[in-house]
């Protein structure tokens, strides 16, 4: 009897333990978790994303905008130098420190890899035209970066090449994070396209499921894209994108049961309501329009951005009366035909709010019969995929 009793404590013991590591193994959850904090892994590269790149700004290095002098390689002349910071939130900030020269007639660079101000002891690699779809000329740095809630040992891959004659510079990574609720599995993919100049991820990082359970994409649309604050559907449940951590190492996503009465600009949701003046006066407000499918089209025609203007007059041609066709951009002509909205004017700011939120945008949005957006795509690329009618 003694022995049954202690089997059955050893099981009891066993059983707790294996609950426990069940509860805190790493990126598995259970359809009763509300919330989900999920570590990402870095990966060099875009992946499936596409990431932007800035013109950065090399100076004398003598100038008394840096604070410790360099040591200079002295096989390099037209020396210049660039400090990018880590991390603009940080009070005590570090800098990618780079010098740009030329050796032996071409152009070349080094990084500060060790950061001791040294360039004599560093790496020399020519600049390279950039390619934006490859990362076979990145250079892997190690940095300190706040993950949120303390500093931690990190690294990334720095591209800095010429394109067209200019010159740019930007990070080339992207997040994966891979995980299960119950015996479903996924993959969630982040690229911050708008900032490839710190090694932080902002509210308008992309996001985007890769894997939803075994179906895999292998690219992404411009609708397959949220933000923070928009939602992803994980089997019958949508999750809100709460947070993503300082570095992107953590993605913390909250299970939510009123997607499809939510009112937004994501596919699924109700359309925002929108009213305005064209510029050939004509009035519009949407609770007219229900009664076929609508598209609101950004363009930037006013930057000399022809494509996406252009687009509005081909979709309006292709599709003629069986849709409403609607343009947004800025400093349009007056008296153009058809449904041309100039946001500039006064009484077309709520619909700027709603549709556009910045000065100049390609995005456009296709409205069903009940008022659901049921599309979104960029304005140059609207043969390249079909549009829902």
């Amino acid at each position: 009897m003694k022995s049954i009793k202690i089997f059955i404590a050893v099981l009891y013991i066993l059983a707790l333990c294996g609950c426990s590591a069940t509860k805190n193994k790493l990126n598995h959850f259970t359809s009763s978790n509300d919330t989900l904090l999920i570590r990402s892994q870095k990966h060099k590269g875009a992946g499936l994303f596409t990431i932007g790149a800035m013109s950065p700004e090399f100076i004398n290095p003598d100038d008394t905008i840096f604070k410790n002098t360099a040591i200079l390689p002295k096989e390099l002349v037209n020396i210049s130098r660039l400090q990018v910071p880590v991390d603009f939130r940080q009070e005590k900030r570090e800098h990618v420190d780079i010098l740009k020269g030329t050796k032996n007639g071409h152009e070349v660079f080094i990084i500060d890899t060790n950061k001791n101000y040294d360039f004599s002891d560093d790496t020399i690699y020519n600049i390279k035209q950039l390619n934006w779809y490859s990362d076979e000329n990145t250079v892997k740095h190690k940095f300190l970066i706040s993950n949120g809630s303390k500093i931690v040992k990190d690294s990334s891959w720095i591209d800095l090449g010429t394109d067209r004659g200019n010159l740019f510079y930007r990070k080339n990574e992207h997040l994966t994070a891979s995980f299960s609720i119950g015996k479903n599995n996924y993959k969630i993919g982040i690229a911050d396209s708008r900032n490839p100049l710190t090694f932080t991820y902002s509210e308008r990082a992309e996001i985007a499921l890769l894997n939803d359970n075994g179906q895999i994409k292998d690219t992404l649309l411009l609708k397959d894209k949220i933000v923070l604050g928009e939602f992803v559907k994980l089997g019958r449940n949508y999750y809100k994108v709460e947070k993503l951590s300082n570095n992107g190492e953590y993605l913390t996503l909250i299970k939510d049961d009123n997607f499809e009465q939510k009112t937004g600009l994501q596919v699924g949701m109700n359309a925002p309501a929108f009213k305005g003046v064209s510029v050939n006066g004509i009035e519009i407000n949407s609770v007219n329009m229900h009664n076929k499918t609508s598209i609101v089209i950004n363009s930037c025609g006013c930057g000399g951005d022809k494509a996406s203007a252009q687009a509005y007059y081909d979709i309006l041609q292709k599709y003629g009366g069986k849709i409403n066709v609607i343009r947004l951009d800025s400093k349009l002509e007056k008296g153009l035909n058809g449904i041309q909205i100039d946001v500039d004017e006064e009484a077309n700011k709520e619909f700027y709010s709603a549709y556009r939120g910045e000065y100049c945008s390609r995005i456009c949005y296709v409205i069903d019969h009940n008022n659901k957006i049921i599309d979104k795509f960029d304005g140059e690329d609207w043969q390249s995929f079909p549009i829902k009618i």
